[in-house]
């Protein structure tokens, strides 16, 4: 009962304040190869699809964290980094005619009554990357020749500006462009790899479950997310994917109808690669070292909710992936660039370079220039710092690798919506104000070792949690406020902080009284 106690004092005096430090980037340009694959990239997310047909199959992709990610050139989907994408796709089912149309050249096997159509194969086709950060695949099946009269289109997007908002989005819309209705199904096959390890562990989350290796599936899952990860007792980052939200993202997610973790298909053999819509999980183990897991979302799995498309109608569907390294932000740079293991790690940029500095706790920078010459800047943790070089300098910067965050270890995930709320209440009133910025500074200090013990006692998770509900729900008022009022309510949360610290005191006393009457 203390220690809850405990919790909910500090949760209410310094979770407010901030979550997660992140550092805005600019976009990079897509990249073009001879293999026939562009890349898009915001610089902490590339995604690399395939732009023509008859490779591995036009729209197929993968993905990995960027450059300027704190954990840089992972792979987040089987061979991102090495930019061949192949082993996730897309499929398409039409009820009407008996069809699997799939994005991918390998011919998987088509579900019972059904026949496979290699999307690179219909009449028309198609691609483009509009903006740095998207890549459009399109098939559009108008001639005799095509089993069905539709317009197929993958829109892929790495969003955001910063580590914190930074997530990649899948969308595809379809749309029946006959004279008669369709009835169709869609499903999303996603190969996820971590640290080259291709057998992650799975856990739904919010609410949370508890980490699986064995196949399983959900009907209508009710799970906000799922989190997948290489190694459940030391983590290089966990992979998220969306499945009923967050309601923040927009669009929002599309939840599905059936969500499925197993077997990719190589050991164990088979898997949802080699399947081109239907696949039955059979609880054979898939996560673990030699072994080979994935995901699939499914919208009108089956005959019986299958999703009706009349004439001119279309409907699309959403979803998002983050790779997050929760306990630790590590140092990264607007200027690109970041080190992400504990010791010392190096910057280099040119004369002229305007870079911003953000960094987890208990991070020092100073700047060495050629010559040696050290110059220091202080306390480079809560807010970052902007400099201009005005040499060739390099930025050497020493530091420890800083905890979870505080909600990020109650939540399980930085992708939480309430963690958006109060993230934004950073940003808003506290980060602008000198004020702000100490308590932002105090909360990065004390909050790594709380986060800590959070993590090793998950039963706590559930207290901690409710504890944050005064500080989310004020946070939430508080961002549509004047700056006035925004002053009343920090004021309150300050009170209600310090009442139930003197109750917390009291209730310690009773508690020592009633031993010593007990004695």
């Amino acid at each position: 009962m203390i220690i809850r106690n405990v919790f909910q004092i500090v949760l209410l005096l310094t979770l407010i304040f901030s979550i997660i430090a992140a550092t805005p980037v600019d976009a990079q340009k897509g990249i073009g190869n001879e293999s026939g694959t562009v890349t898009i990239s915001n610089g902490i997310y590339d995604v690399s699809v395939q732009d023509k047909t008859g490779l591995t199959g036009l729209g197929t992709y993968t993905v990995s964290t960027g450059t300027w990610h704190p954990l840089p050139n992972q792979d987040v989907l089987f061979a991102g980094v090495v930019q061949q994408p192949w082993s996730t796709y897309l499929t398409v089912r039409s009820y009407n005619t008996s069809t699997e149309y799939v994005s991918t050249s390998s011919s998987p096997t088509p579900s019972a009554g059904y026949n496979v159509v290699n999307l690179d194969t219909v009449s028309a086709t198609g691609f483009s990357s509009p903006t740095p950060t998207s890549a459009v695949a399109w098939w559009d099946l108008n001639t005799p020749a095509d089993p069905d009269d539709l317009y197929i289109e993958q829109v892929i997007e790495v969003v955001g500006t910063t580590l914190a908002d930074s997530r990649v989005r899948v969308s595809t819309e379809v749309t029946n462009t006959g004279a008669e209705p369709v009835d169709i199904g869609i499903r999303y096959e996603w190969d996820i790899v971590i640290d080259g390890f291709d057998g992650s562990w799975f856990a739904e989350r919010n609410p949370d479950g508890p980490w699986i290796d064995v196949e399983n599936e959900w009907t209508s899952p009710a799970f906000e997310r799922f989190e997948t990860t290489n190694d459940l007792a030391s983590p290089m980052f966990s992979i998220f994917g969306t499945v009923t939200g967050s309601t923040t993202f927009t669009p929002p997610p599309t939840p599905p109808d059936l969500l499925q973790f197993a077997a990719w298909g190589s050991s164990p053999s088979p898997g949802l690669f080699a399947f081109a819509f239907d696949f039955t999980p059979t609880a054979r183990t898939v996560a673990g070292p030699g072994l080979d897991s994935a995901v699939a979302y499914y919208w009108g799995n089956t005959d019986g909710n299958a999703i009706r498309l009349n004439a001119g109608k279309g409907v699309i569907v959403t979803q998002y992936l983050v790779a997050a390294n929760t306990c630790g932000l590590a140092i990264t740079s607007t200027a690109g660039g970041s080190v992400t293991t504990p010791g010392e790690g190096t910057f280099t940029y040119d004369p002229g370079t305007v870079v911003s500095l953000n960094a987890t706790p208990d991070a020092g920078y100073h700047f060495v220039n050629w010559a040696g010459d050290v110059g220091t800047i202080a306390n480079v943790n809560a807010a970052a710092t902007t400099i201009t070089m005005n040499g060739n300098y390099s930025i050497t910067a020493n530091f420890k690798k800083g905890g979870c965050f505080i909600a990020t270890a109650a939540y399980g995930t930085p992708m939480a919506e309430e963690i958006e709320i109060l993230r934004e209440f950073r940003d808003e009133y506290l980060l602008t104000n000198s004020l702000g910025q100490a308590l932002v500074e105090f909360y990065y200090r004390v909050s790594p070792p709380i986060a800590e013990f959070i993590t090793e006692h998950p039963s706590l998770k559930p207290i901690v949690r409710a504890g944050l509900v005064p500080a989310v729900v004020m946070s939430t008022i508080a961002v549509s406020t004047t700056v006035a009022e925004k002053m009343v309510i920090v004021g309150l949360l300050v009170l209600v902080s310090v009442a139930l610290a003197v109750w917390a005191k009291n209730d310690k006393g009773r508690r020592a009284r009633n031993d010593g009457l007990s004695c």
